[in-house]
């Protein structure tokens, strides 16, 4: 149940904008948690407005609203199937509540095809495979040389980057799409927990030998190293 905080930002998002075919509610103002620190994202859908942006600040909170049409919609979810990285118009849809609508049946049949589209096996080639092989032995390489050199901006660069192929070829290979920061570790539990516990001993580590030494595990684990 949204708290009265939030119930009164939206009826006054109401007021502001009546003419708006239909309204979704989705992030962390679903959240029982949900405090005057977070902010409220609102999605906008009507066939008189277009891919935008609205930034407001309401009673001391920031509210942000994606705006778009319906069937611009759903031309993203569509190309969104299959894909690895940016599934993110399916994941606000899929998870959002509908506050007002005009088009019951049109944002629900929306809402449906995110969901579908969130559940689409991850496509990816052998090609992928290789690049992310050698992203991760070629980031991995150059992470060695910044500790030799006592270079520390350049490791944390290029230990980025060792982590960022890594995930991307563990999530890919176990039919994962990559989710937002905050789910990552649910799925990195259940998919690869001596990965997962690598990234954890890297972000520990207090000194850079330790952290290369992550790497060269995290490495190890997808048998690239």
């Amino acid at each position: 149940m949204q708290n009265s905080i939030i119930k009164n930002i939206l009826n006054k998002i109401s007021q502001k904008y009546p003419k708006i075919d239909t309204i979704l509610l989705f992030g962390s103002a679903l959240d029982p948690g949900w405090t005057k620190k977070s902010d409220i994202d609102l999605y906008f859908i009507d066939n008189n407005i277009n891919d935008g942006r609205i930034d407001l600040g309401i009673d001391s909170v920031k509210v942000e609203i994606q705006t778009d049409n319906f069937n611009e919609l759903k031309t993203y979810i569509e190309d969104e199937s299959g894909k690895l990285l940016n599934r993110n118009v399916s994941t606000m849809l899929a998870n959002s509540e509908i506050l007002k609508t005009e088009s019951k049946e049109q944002i629900e049949n929306l809402i449906t095809l995110a969901k579908k589209t969130l559940k689409t096996p991850v496509d990816y080639t052998t090609e992928d495979v290789k690049m992310w092989i050698y992203s991760v032995n070629d980031y991995l390489e150059k992470s060695i040389k910044d500790v030799e050199r006592g270079n520390i901006a350049a490791f944390y660069f290029d230990a980025h980057f060792v982590i960022q192929n890594a995930t991307e070829l563990i999530l890919a290979t176990n039919n994962h799409y990559f989710p937002q920061p905050k789910n990552l570790t649910h799925i990195l539990e259940i998919i690869s927990p001596e990965f997962l516990k690598n990234i954890e001993g890297y972000e520990l580590a207090t000194s850079l030998n330790d952290k290369l030494l992550s790497l060269q595990k995290i490495a190890k684990l997808c048998n690239l190293k």
